[in-house]
């Protein structure tokens, strides 16, 4: 159930938990591989579109739980509207998010669309602050344009895990 179902009023910000960037775990989402024959580190393009995903598709669901619970109800057309992705690469970035432990998905009928809970939400000691007004487009459609306007390539990895 969003904000506005509820009776409550439509926040300005989202909440992330970061207790997992400060445990060091944001270090999994990089896009070099370490060779150990050559001893050098090596940019792996599709490590880093995994990468990106992944943490657009984070953000989107912080943006989209439920600020008390942080509980998102979200379907794949939702998902794949608000953050530009495809349909196979939403499914793998929810995959590579639940191996990570930064989501547990619950199970409900399909035509219910995903329950999915924010791991760290409630237990979490401190919080990012997202400008989720400024993300959104604006339109009927709602976008998170900025979200939308990452690209793969290590400029937008890098700027994603600063955000």
């Amino acid at each position: 159930m969003s904000e506005v179902e509820m009776g409550r009023p439509v926040s300005e910000w989202a909440k992330m938990p970061v207790d997992w960037i400060r445990a060091g775990e944001l270090v999994n989402f990089a896009d070099e591989s370490y060779s150990v024959k050559s001893m050098w580190l090596k940019e792996d393009k599709s490590a880093r579109n995994a990468c990106i995903s992944s943490l657009k598709l984070y953000l989107a669901l912080c943006c989209r739980a439920d600020f008390i619970t942080g509980n998102a109800k979200v379907t794949y057309e939702e998902l794949i509207r608000l953050t530009g992705l495809s349909r196979p690469t939403v499914a793998k970035a929810l995959t590579r998010l639940e191996v990570e432990g930064l989501i547990q998905r619950k199970a409900q009928a399909l035509r219910k669309g995903s329950s999915i809970l924010i791991c760290g939400w409630l237990e979490s000691k401190s919080w990012a602050k997202i400008p989720k007004r400024w993300l959104y487009d604006g339109s009927s459609g709602a976008k998170i344009l900025m979200l939308t306007e990452f690209n793969f390539s290590r400029a937008s990895l890098s700027a994603l895990r600063k955000l």
